[in-house]
């Protein structure tokens, strides 16, 4: 049963990722005994089609099946609500994630992060980030975007700094970031300077 359920979950992965939700749907009301697993597939699926109320729904669902969340169901919510701008029904996924102790979670962290600067509150974006005890170069590269997108360039650069400071070492996202960001402050020298650290010093192209 264990396989069978394993088959089914990759495969309603594989319908969700190709916009055939319907289909997943189907698959996952045919499982008897839903696991957690399959349950973190359809609301994945549900967040990759922007059906965050459904998300949202199958999760206040666990529950009543006698399953409990973890890092990756939250994650999934989080990008739901963030990709749509849903910014309340992020805040109550949020308070669930304080209660199972997850806010500080890497992952679940660098979601939340995401979810407050996408629905236009910035300064509380920057008080989670702050407040991780551990960031990888996803988390950095999260904080950044945010910083780029709402045209703070000088932070930007700034926060840049600080990462390489940090040991981490940035990839190319972080340099289409940071170059983002030095194109949209009218900051070319800094932009040209940073263009020519990305191969010289990181060894990365930058086409």
């Amino acid at each position: 049963l264990e396989l069978e359920i394993r088959v089914v979950t990759a495969l309603l992965s594989v319908y969700a990722k190709c916009g055939c939700l319907e289909d997943s749907w189907r698959l996952f009301h045919k499982v008897p005994k839903r696991d957690l697993v399959l349950n973190n597939a359809m609301i994945a699926g549900c967040a990759h089609e922007g059906r965050y109320k459904e998300a949202i729904e199958l999760y206040k669902s666990l529950e009543s099946d006698g399953l409990s969340p973890n890092a990756r169901t939250f994650v999934s919510l989080l990008d739901a609500c963030a990709n749509n701008g849903s910014l309340l029904e992020g805040e109550w996924i949020h308070s669930h994630i304080k209660s199972c102790g997850l806010e500080l979670n890497v992952i679940v962290g660098t979601a939340l992060v995401n979810l407050y600067a996408k629905c236009g509150n910035l300064d509380f974006a920057r008080r989670l980030f702050g407040r991780l005890a551990t960031k990888d170069v996803v988390s950095w590269n999260t904080m950044l975007t945010a910083l780029a997108q709402h045209g703070e360039g000088k932070e930007t650069l700034y926060l840049f700094e600080q990462m390489k400071k940090d040991g981490i070492r940035p990839n190319k996202v972080t340099f289409y970031t940071v170059l983002s960001a030095c194109c949209h402050s009218g900051m070319v020298s800094e932009g040209q300077n940073y263009f020519s650290s990305m191969r010289r010093d990181y060894g990365l192209n930058p086409i």
